[in-house]
Order: C-alpha cells, then structure tokens, then sequence
C-alpha cells in the first residue's frame, strides 16, 4: 500500500494477510483485524482483534501490537508506540460490517 488508509480482516482459518509499504509490512494472523494508515512519511499500524506483526523495512525487527494497546508509529528510519484507534475511522468501519451483515444474501 503506497498510501491511504485501510481496515484489514483476516477471516481465513489458515491464511496469513501480508501487507506491505515504504516502511515496513504487516502479518495478520487467522481472526486478526487491522487498522493501516500509510502517509508520506509514515505508517501506522492499529491492531482491531487479536494481535498483529509490524516488520520495520530498514531493521527488519519485529514488533507486535495488540488490540487495544497503543498503536505503532514507523518512519523510514525509527519506530514507536504511541498512536491509537481513531473513533471516528473505528465507528464507520463498525457501521459498514454491521450493514454488510444486514443485507440479505
């Protein structure tokens, strides 16, 4: 994903969603739902359910988030935790699922 933001959800039992950007990729396991925001000169990654896998592109270390801890804020040169669920972006995302589940199949 070169930019934007975007809700991921792993609903496989055995498959493993990668997604990658400038600055690093992120591993989804089955079950796992995540937040991406990739902008010009950073990404963020907020974990939704379960816990997800950051791997930053310039050490390749690893860094796990968690739902409901503080997101992880990455440059192309460094890495934090300081970030979190934006409501606004959490309810639309909430109301579109809820929706989906509602129409008829």
């Amino acid at each position: 994903m070169a930019s934007g933001l975007a809700r991921f959800y792993n609903k496989s039992s055995d498959t493993v969603i990668k997604v990658t950007s400038p600055f690093g990729y992120v591993l989804a396991y089955p079950g796992m739902a995540f937040d991406f925001y990739v902008g010009e000169n950073s990404v963020e990654v907020v974990a939704i359910k379960g816990r997800v896998s950051f791997v930053h592109s310039a050490t390749e270390a690893k860094y796990d988030v968690a739902a409901g801890s503080p997101s992880i804020l990455a440059t192309s040169s460094s890495v934090s935790g300081e970030g979190t669920v934006d409501p606004g972006w959490d309810r639309r995302n909430t109301s579109v699922k809820t929706f989906g589940r509602q129409r008829p199949g």
